[in-house]
């Protein structure tokens, strides 16, 4: 987010809002994860579909939904690709990064989704 004043002012607000995340605790970052939970059920929303075929994937087929809960458990939800895989009932992570392309692509193509994804994740 740019600032608007002098160089000093500017260099004193982005210098505040640095953070070392090893000063960090676990306990504080789970604070601010989005629920994987909260993610899915609200992308089924999006799209008019069951939480349930939002998690369940089956192969061959195209999932937008599934891609788009899948990048955004990464993406705002800062959640691990071993616990993506767990909720997303696969018992591997290798396919989680080529879905989580697909998801982000989609979205920064489609201004209107993106605008319901910033209203809920904001």
């Amino acid at each position: 987010m740019p600032y608007l004043g002098g160089d000093g002012f500017r260099a004193w607000v982005y210098q505040q809002k640095e953070v070392d995340e090893d000063k960090i605790s676990e306990k504080e970052k789970f604070q601010y994860k989005i629920d994987m939970d909260k993610i899915i059920n609200h992308v089924a929303d999006i799209f008019h579909v069951s939480v349930s075929s939002t998690v369940q994937g089956a192969r061959g087929q195209k999932n937008m939904p599934r891609w788009i809960a899948m990048f955004l458990c990464q993406e705002r939800g800062d959640h691990r690709l071993i616990d993506i895989a767990h909720k997303f009932n696969l018992s591997r992570t290798g396919s989680i990064p080529g879905n989580i392309v697909k998801g982000r692509k989609i979205v920064d193509s489609d201004s209107k989704l993106r605008k319901k994804i910033e209203q809920y994740f904001t």
